[in-house]
């Protein structure tokens, strides 16, 4: 597969799985109360020697806005310890400042933090992500109330000869939602590849491909509670900010959809 082809595959079903989330409207997330989350994944080897392993994760959620998670690890069913701190999220009063993922023993989960920075008018404006590989620095430039410049920069979007490494323009609509979406190849404020999105009652209905070609979806009634606590704990533009970090770093991943993961609430 080309990397081209990979680019775009990764920028429609990231973009799509997060809006797929969204099958219930605002009134809907304005009603909605969670206090806390139980997550249970479980794995198997067979071979060479079998053997089992399970991780428990259970998140505190004060105002429906995610505070912090502790794991528990099992293997073939017997605790490897207590459960530790792995994630904790920061906020300036509404408004999402960091977050902090803990590292732990294995190389599944390497230290990552971000950094969210904020003009007057409280727009986002830079991202700082940490990693355990470096850092990688992002700039927002907000042309207009509906438009914004997503660049990927090799310094803080503070320091003024920093210099675009790539970027993406993106349009939402009244309700934040991306309404179209592109890379910027040459950088002259043309989208060179439009994404375009279409949305009824709140959920994405279909996305039209640089080549004309139109995908359509369809929602059950079930309703994902990460959904309301992403979107409150993040706020809705900053999450699709987030998707577009991804396409413009294509070998960090962050869990945008929440897949193979069993969840409850308790």
């Amino acid at each position: 597969m080309k990397f081209l082809n990979l680019f775009g595959f990764l920028f429609l079903f990231i973009v799509s799985c997060s809006e797929d989330d969204s099958s219930f409207d605002d009134e809907f997330i304005s009603n909605v109360s969670i206090s806390s989350y139980k997550i249970t994944s479980d794995s198997e080897n067979y071979e060479p020697s079998q053997w089992s392993f399970k991780t428990i994760t259970v998140g505190e959620v004060i105002n429906n806005k995610i505070i912090s998670e502790t794991s528990q690890y099992f293997q073939n069913g017997i605790s490897l310890g207590a459960a530790v701190p792995t994630l904790q999220y920061f906020y300036d009063g509404d408004l999402l400042v960091s977050t902090v993922k803990n590292g732990t023993s294995t190389e599944v989960e390497d230290i990552d933090t971000k950094h969210f920075f904020y003009d007057e008018n409280q727009n986002l404006v830079g991202i700082n992500w940490e990693y355990k590989g470096g850092i990688a620095y992002y700039r927002l430039v907000h042309v207009s109330s509906s438009m914004v410049y997503f660049e990927r920069i090799n310094l803080p979007y503070n320091d003024s000869s920093a210099q675009i490494q790539s970027r993406h323009i993106i349009e939402f609509d009244q309700n934040n939602n991306v309404i179209i979406a592109g890379n910027d190849n040459d950088l002259d404020g043309v989208i060179s590849n439009k994404y375009q999105y279409s949305y009824f009652n709140g959920n994405l209905i279909s996305v039209k491909k640089p080549n004309n070609t139109i995908l359509t979806f369809e929602y059950s009634n079930v309703i994902d509670n990460f959904s309301v606590l992403r979107e409150h704990s993040y706020g809705k533009k900053i999450l699709h900010y987030l998707i577009q970090s991804i396409t413009l770093f294509l070998t960090k991943i962050i869990p945008v959809c929440n897949l193979l993961i069993y969840q409850q609430q308790i």
